[in-house]
């Protein structure tokens, strides 16, 4: 079974492969990184389903499923597209549905987890 998203908007993730998502915070810099590890699998199908984000015709998503102001996004969840011990992970498009507009992610600030190392 392929990973797809269907004309409504409903998406299926079939995991293959091992993937982890890790993050990593620098003492109370905020400074952190984000590392994404995988098997030859796992790597495939996260760039499989990075293409299909790409290649999507967001413009004929219903409104419910992707807003006009905003990018088609999916979650892949630990446990189920990720490993037991990954964080989640949300991948999306940038440009908005119907204009293009990158400003409804960038214009928002970004949240911060403060965290004692």
């Amino acid at each position: 079974m392929p990973n797809k998203i269907n004309k409504t908007g409903q998406y299926t993730l079939v995991p293959r492969g091992k993937l982890l998502v890790s993050l990593a915070y620098l003492g109370k810099s905020q400074e952190g990184s984000v590392g994404i590890y995988g098997t030859p699998d796992g790597l495939r199908n996260l760039a499989e389903v990075l293409m299909m984000l790409a290649d999507l015709k967001q413009d004929q998503l219903p409104d419910h499923s992707c807003p006009g102001t905003e990018g088609f996004h999916v979650h892949l969840n630990p446990g189920q597209q990720l490993l037991e011990h990954s964080v989640s992970l949300t991948l999306g498009r940038l440009d908005a549905k119907g204009d293009g507009d990158t400003e409804w992610m960038t214009s928002q600030p970004a949240l911060v987890y403060e965290a004692e190392c």
